[in-house]
């Protein structure tokens, strides 16, 4: 599971992986996180909680660091990471 919150009036953005992370999850959550971003404003924090999840397919991980990408373009300032 990928669960992705933006919270514009902190300018923060959290995303939180639980279990088994499938690819299905994660164009969902490309989606969610596109439309996401645009509400953040130039710069913004993120916090990722991978604390729950299980280890990551290498297909996974590739998307993940195509949504990574998009992360930092949009203004990411500082990532806090929770394992």
């Amino acid at each position: 599971m990928v669960d992705i919150r933006a919270l514009p009036g902190r300018q923060r953005l959290m995303m939180v992986f639980k279990g088994q992370v499938t690819e299905t999850e994660l164009a969902r959550a490309e989606q969610e996180l596109a439309e996401a971003l645009p509400n953040l404003g130039p710069t913004f924090d993120m916090i990722s909680d991978v604390s729950a999840a299980e280890k990551l397919s290498a297909p996974v991980i590739e998307r993940i660091r195509g949504m990574g990408e998009l992360i930092v373009a949009a203004g990411l300032r500082t990532h806090v990471r929770v394992v």
